[in-house]
């Protein structure tokens, strides 16, 4: 496992906002606290420090006669803690950190985004669980292929999760759109993952109960194709496996009734569901309508209790998963 670094600069306010690098997936937090201390002399182990997190966003699905539909943004997920008070609650001050990655557009329908995840643990030999893991920022869902009959529909967006000062807090990933000619998948949420899309030629698969987040797969050939990793590490880690993985985005060859490819649901506390792929009009013989198919559900995003708290918004400037850490001016 590679050691990450930080970008930091020092903001008009006098916080220090640091960015952690994606060539690394675990950091001493004692570090970046000496690099905000180099930009503001106040700043020491019993400052306010926020941790905010960004999800993958879903793939896009393929445009037909009308546009596919758009992956679902990522979510995001935001703690505030300081150096002493993660020594003191989980008896270390490195953290480690899985950023998610957009999910694929190569397919008809788009995958799902892989959550972004910060741990007090190695998930390459650990369990996530509640009580070792900061934040879960879900992924977004992949959108729909379009139809004949009108554009694909888009993913849902991952959850947004802002604990508060001793309280945990749990947000579920939007639904993806969706008709009963081609179901979206639901989102995932406090572990549970989102249902199935219905409808159309071929119901989705249901996202993946857990704590976890690889992004959901869509189907090609006689099964699912790979799911969406993490964009800083090589393999998926042997702790999350496929907890809280999306759903499958399903599809079906035209000669047994498949319409257009559902998106994969996104990965995260909660896996959001696959969306199911579109139906067919038979009705006029000579002109057979392919319906637009749904989006994949949002993962669920997750934030540890604060120790006290803060009043920050972020967008996330990329399609892909990131860290911040934001060091608050005494």
């Amino acid at each position: 496992m590679a050691t990450g670094t930080a970008t930091c600069e020092k903001e008009a306010s006098g916080n220090v906002f640091c960015t952690l690098s994606s060539s690394g997936s675990s950091i001493d937090l004692a570090t970046v606290v000496s690099d905000a201390q180099a930009l503001n002399s106040a700043i020491d182990s019993s400052s306010a420090l926020v941790i905010t997190a960004f999800g993958g966003a879903g793939g896009n699905g393929e445009d037909e006669t009308f546009q596919g539909g758009s992956g679902g943004s990522g979510g995001s997920a935001q703690m505030v803690t300081t150096l002493d008070d993660l020594k003191s609650r989980y008896g270390a001050t490195t953290i480690y950190y899985y950023l998610g990655a957009q999910g694929s557009s190569e397919h008809e329908g788009g995958k799902g985004g892989s959550s972004t995840i910060v741990a007090a643990a190695d998930l390459a030999s650990t369990t996530p669980t509640t009580d070792n893991v900061l934040l879960v920022a879900g992924g977004g869902g992949g959108g729909g292929q379009a139809g004949q009959s009108g554009n694909g529909h888009g993913g849902g967006s991952g959850g947004a999760a802002v604990s508060q000062n001793g309280i945990a807090v749990s947000v579920s990933g939007a639904d993806g759109g969706g008709t009963d000619n081609g179901g979206g998948g639901g989102g995932g949420g406090n572990g549970t993952g989102g249902a199935a899309g219905r409808g159309g030629c071929q119901a989705g698969g249901a996202g993946n109960d857990g704590l976890g987040g690889q992004g959901g797969p869509v189907h090609v050939g006689s099964g699912p194709s790979t799911s969406t990793g993490w964009s800083n590490v090589s393999d998926v880690p042997a702790g999350i496996g496929t907890n809280g993985e999306g759903g499958e985005g399903e599809w079906r060859p035209e000669n047994v009734d498949g319409g257009a490819e559902g998106g994969g649901g996104g990965g995260g506390y909660g896996g959001g569901g696959g969306a199911a792929c579109s139906a067919m009009d038979y009705d006029d013989p000579e002109n057979i309508t392919i319906y637009p198919a749904g989006g994949g559900g949002g993962g669920g995003s997750y934030a540890a209790a604060s120790s006290g708290s803060a009043n920050l918004t972020y967008t996330s400037g990329s399609q892909d998963g990131s860290v911040f850490i934001t060091f608050l001016a005494p």
